[in-house]
């Protein structure tokens, strides 16, 4: 009677025969052998792209991230390789890879989907956005480029393709570059005197209100456009927008879960009820892309800011900006400030063991910003 050892070793033996009988026959596919030594090894130069295909399938089979994410990356790589321009990723060094991160802060955003840049990669595209002044990657869009050829550089490092990583902790200066600004008044009114104001005619409802409630509120443009009719509250008297974390809404951090007091000028031109004649979502219209309702009005607002000239620096934010410095000249004191508009005190007595100042106290605050800009908008219809 064979034991265990017996019938394992009986049973290799077996396998091991009849693997080497199919193969002898030709029907039996052999996927491994032995390894190659290091000295009998010819490693053929590999140009950037061809490296970038490797270190994607690379990946694809390493099966650690989603292939959507993946090929989104091997995008990025390669542009970047378009813009060095070398055959030979050796050939790098540190000068090249800072005119290289800074030749990307002029690049323009979604260029794969704006028609003045059909045709136009690396910096052909580059140089016609500055010609145009258009809109750039952001500072944190290009740390995250950087940071992804990185880690494309170190895998060539270890696969003995180049020599060394010239990309490892690049640095980088302050983003102050890509600062949003606040608008000044004579910006203002170019704003609230556009076509659709004077005529009074609007394509869908949030042409009209997300303007006036970024002005008149100081909150961010997702707070605003994932509203429910619920939120619009009666709140001891007073209207209030209520911001918080519920269902598909969110919030930036637990400190912008807040109320923000209705000014009278948002009340006047009939948003109070507008609301009440909605079920559901306010600005239905607004479909959720990318995690964010903000996403269409976002680019609707970008095209207005474009048509209005008014530059790198200004978008939808800029109204939160500037709402922010309108209530510090009006000498609103800062915690109030930081509560209306859901900042941190970065204060243990205010953040842990006071209440969000009452409706009042912020109404109050708010009824400071003026109207003169928005005085000639007639109500909502």
């Amino acid at each position: 009677m064979l034991n265990s050892g017996q019938v394992m070793q009986s049973t290799s033996a077996q396998v091991v025969a009849a693997t080497h009988d199919a193969v002898e026959n030709g029907t039996y596919r052999l996927f491994y052998s032995y390894p190659t030594p290091t000295s009998l090894k010819i490693k053929k130069p590999l140009r950037p792209t061809e490296l970038v295909d490797k270190y994607t399938e690379y990946r694809i089979r390493l099966g650690r991230a989603k292939k959507k994410g993946i090929y989104q990356d091997r995008a990025i790589l390669l542009l970047i390789c378009k813009l060095i321009g070398f055959d030979d990723l050796n050939e790098l060094d540190y000068e090249t890879v800072e005119y290289i991160r800074d030749a990307l802060s002029h690049y323009p955003v979604n260029a794969s989907k704006n028609k003045l840049f059909n045709g136009l990669v690396g910096f052909d595209a580059i140089n016609l956005n500055i010609k145009l002044r258009g809109a750039s990657l952001s500072f944190k869009t290009i740390k995250s480029h950087i940071q992804k050829f990185s880690s494309f550089c170190a895998w060539c490092v270890k696969h003995e393709y180049i020599s060394k990583n010239y990309f490892y902790k690049v640095e980088f200066g302050k983003k102050s570059e890509n600062k949003r600004h606040r608008f000044s008044n004579e910006q203002l009114q170019t704003i609230f005197n556009i076509e659709q104001y004077l005529e009074h005619r609007y394509f869908h409802p949030y042409y009209y209100w997300i303007p006036l409630l970024l002005h008149y509120t100081g909150a961010r443009l997702n707070e605003l456009c994932q509203l429910y009719s619920e939120d619009v509250k009666l709140i001891n008297g007073i209207y209030c927008i209520k911001v918080h974390a519920d269902g598909d809404r969110e919030v930036k951090t637990e400190d912008a879960i807040r109320l923000i007091p209705l000014h009278d000028e948002l009340i006047a031109k009939g948003f109070v009820k507008f609301v009440e004649n909605k079920a559901g979502r306010i600005f239905p219209e607004l479909k959720k892309i990318n995690g964010y309702y903000s996403h269409n009005a976002s680019k609707w607002f970008a095209r207005v800011r474009e048509k209005l000239g008014l530059g790198k620096g200004f978008d939808a934010h800029s109204f939160r900006h500037t709402f922010i410095d309108d209530l510090k000249q009006l000498g609103v004191p800062l915690e109030v400030v930081e509560c209306i508009v859901g900042h941190k005190h970065n204060s243990e007595s205010f953040d842990v063991y006071s209440e969000e100042y009452n409706v009042y106290i912020k109404k109050e605050a708010i009824q400071r910003i003026r109207t003169s800009i928005t005085r000639h908008i007639r109500a909502f219809r």
